[in-house]
């Protein structure tokens, strides 16, 4: 099912001084749109990959490099996970990665400069059986090796499609 959503104006950008004029963050302007249908349901993978190859979509990030150049510091929250995967976090996320899709995504930082990371959220007597604390130090471990081209679980796949 469809909702459509009737053409008008809108603001777009931002005034804050962090705003990338780059990627058109600003400044604010008015901005004429179109009517457009959004769907009632989420877009399945299988349906995504049929649009990409369709149109050939890239994101900003594959268009111009992960970082535009620059040097990249990660930060992590272990809440990103799924409670079954860290449940020793202040905030549990019900539906969140599990550490197998996070190494997957974090594959994509390959070939990034990257200059360090931290893992944060994680406390360790919410979990007696030391499962979150087992998994920021794998993850920790893993992007380790991935900084300095070693990693044994973040070796980059063979095709970036496979993530």
């Amino acid at each position: 099912m469809k909702v459509k959503i009737a053409a008008g104006s809108v603001l777009m950008g931002s005034e804050s001084v962090e705003a990338h004029a780059g990627d058109r963050e600003g400044p604010v302007r008015v901005v004429e749109v179109a009517t457009f249908s959004l769907r009632t349901t989420a877009v399945t993978n299988e349906e995504f990959g049929t649009f990409v190859g369709a149109t050939g979509y890239r994101t900003d990030a594959e268009k111009f490099g992960w970082s535009y150049g620059n040097p990249v510091y990660l930060s992590l929250d272990i809440d990103v996970l799924d409670p079954a995967f860290a449940p020793g976090t202040g905030t549990p996320e019900i539906g969140g990665f599990s550490t197998r899709e996070l190494a997957a995504i974090l594959r994509g930082l390959d070939g990034s400069q990257l200059l360090g990371l931290d893992v944060v959220e994680v406390c360790p007597p919410y979990d007696h059986a030391e499962v979150t604390s087992l998994a920021a130090a794998n993850l920790v471990y893993d992007v380790i090796g991935l900084m300095a081209g070693t990693s044994r679980t973040l070796a980059p796949p063979a095709d970036r499609a496979a993530i």
